[in-house]
């Protein structure tokens, strides 16, 4: 939010904001002809004072200097993100969603633009919108493991704005999974339980344990292989806690009949590169004796071997968040955590 100044230093900083607007549209002036790089030029020269406006707390004011800037100047994705953020503090959040679709449409894979989206939606209470980008956002930042704990928090209030308690509890597990003794903090401990109770999750989250061997595969050493079933449908999965989610080909997928989200595409990296993935749920996930109920998975489109070695699929966070895990060199041990 932009610094507000105590009533005897109003004065001061309004004579301050009008001589940064007047330095701004002087610029302009001289912007509405030459060459494009000249322009480019001005503008740069009228950043430092768009952003000591919009500083000032006149963020109105500097919406509309920066949209003479767009008529005279030219577009840019610089632009567009001051604009952003001038109507998002004015609270106009109809417009601000507009300037933040604009950069997503602009840049897909700037996880920041898709997060900013997701704040505006989430202020004009579209939740579904909101969680989607937020979703999206997660994905593109990279290892869950470095991700800051507000966007696992976001997640989660999205789904608990749409009721759906017991997937609110995933992120949050998630972001505690890479350092439960630092990060299963009495706020979050606390938060899981009351999700917990308002959506009964205790008998449909996770159950059981299992030790199971690690499955041996050609071509694949120094890795964490296993058999999966998903639906009752069993694979070969490679147990990846840098992935987000539970992944699987277009073929397991159909064979698992997942039940599918509509309109979250989600993109997956894999070994081929980056591929978009549709998100759905499995009613159960199994490892041995170890269930998770109602887990996200993302089903991969297209490629018929994206994992590589012929693999149905990643055992990711979406599954693994929900339990306690032990790696040694004889086995792989699961155990169902505790909501409460």
């Amino acid at each position: 939010m932009p610094l507000r100044a105590s009533q005897p230093d109003c004065k001061a900083l309004l004579r301050a904001a009008i001589e940064q607007r007047t330095s701004v549209d002087n610029s302009l002036v001289l912007c509405s002809g030459g060459r494009s790089k000249r322009r480019r030029s001005l503008w740069s020269s009228s950043r430092a004072s768009v952003h000591a406006l919009l500083e000032a707390g006149y963020p109105r004011e500097t919406d509309q200097v920066l949209e003479k800037a767009s008529s005279r100047c030219g577009g840019s994705d610089e632009i567009l993100v001051y604009r952003y953020k001038a109507r998002f503090i004015a609270s106009d959040f109809r417009a601000a969603l507009q300037f933040a679709d604009q950069l997503v449409q602009s840049d897909p894979a700037e996880a920041q633009f898709r997060y900013w989206r997701g704040n505006a939606y989430e202020e004009l209470k579209d939740f579904s919108s909101a969680l989607t980008d937020y979703l999206n956002s997660v994905q593109l930042l990279g290892e869950p493991s470095s991700i800051s704990p507000q966007n696992f928090y976001d997640i989660s209030r999205m789904y608990a704005a749409l009721g759906r308690y017991c997937d609110a509890i995933t992120p949050l597990e998630t972001f505690v999974f890479f350092d439960p003794a630092r990060r299963r903090t009495a706020q979050i401990t606390k938060l899981i339980s009351e999700y917990a109770s308002k959506g009964r999750c205790d008998v449909l989250y996770a159950g059981g344990s299992a030790r199971v061997s690690r499955l041996s595969l050609p071509g694949m050493t120094g890795v964490n292989t296993l058999i999966v079933t998903i639906n009752g449908v069993s694979g070969n999965f490679l147990l990846d806690t840098g992935a987000t989610y539970v992944a699987v080909t277009s073929n397991f997928g159909l064979k698992a009949k997942l039940n599918m989200e509509n309109a979250i595409q989600l993109p997956i990296k894999t070994v081929g590169g980056n591929i978009v993935a549709d998100l759905g749920y499995a009613a159960t996930v199994n490892v041995g004796a170890a269930q998770g109920y109602s887990v996200p998975v993302a089903v991969l489109r297209g490629s018929a071997d994206p994992f590589g070695n012929r693999l149905d699929g990643l055992l990711g966070m979406s599954f693994l968040a929900r339990f306690q895990l032990n790696l040694s060199s004889q086995a792989i041990e699961l155990t169902a955590l505790p909501l409460r």
